[in-house]
């Protein structure tokens, strides 16, 4: 997916007083460490074995070998107190050996290392980073989210030991 279509998707119809609304909303979110993101679509590093399962009819209808529907799994990311818990499907390549987490997928709860949080005042973005290792591998994790004021949010993995990935979903409050 291109940057250019990943700003006209974050973009919306919102009035700057709702974007400002929703960007306040969001920093209470975060500041309490309340965030849930349902992740609804992954946008794998497209590759020649991705485009061959994709060719072989091995994907479900309608996902092509760069863009997969998550509707009907529950991937998701949550910020919780001090730690962070995700579960994300991974599509892609793995480019050292080694243990993989449960299914394949990108799976922790854990502390994060080198959590840096801020609001960009001028788009009203809030961005995220932090590094989270994989439990039961030597995997890490470098994570960035964007939270645009429209509440929908980007997801980018870097893995070291897999091609990178990214994810597109909606932030909420996280309930109890």
């Amino acid at each position: 997916m291109s940057l250019i279509s990943i700003g006209l998707w974050s973009c919306s119809s919102l009035s700057s007083a709702q974007k400002e609304s929703n960007a306040k909303e969001i920093s209470r979110w975060l500041d309490h460490q309340e965030v849930h993101i349902d992740l609804n679509t992954a946008y794998p590093r497209s590759s020649s074995a991705l485009q061959q399962l994709a060719n072989n009819g091995l994907l479900a209808p309608g996902n092509t070998s760069n863009v997969i529907n998550l509707s009907s799994s529950k991937s998701f990311i949550k910020i919780h107190q001090d730690s962070i818990q995700g579960y994300l499907p991974y599509y892609g390549t793995r480019q050292t050996a080694g243990r993989l987490g449960e299914n394949g997928s990108i799976n922790f709860h854990d502390l994060p290392k080198n959590y840096s949080e801020h609001l960009d005042p001028k788009t009203l973005i809030h961005h995220i980073a932090f590094e989270i290792p994989q439990k039961k591998s030597s995997e890490a994790f470098q994570i960035q989210i964007q939270i645009y004021p429209s509440k929908k949010a980007q997801v980018s993995v870097n893995s070291s030991q897999r091609d990178g990935i990214s994810y597109q979903g909606k932030v909420q409050k996280l309930k109890e």
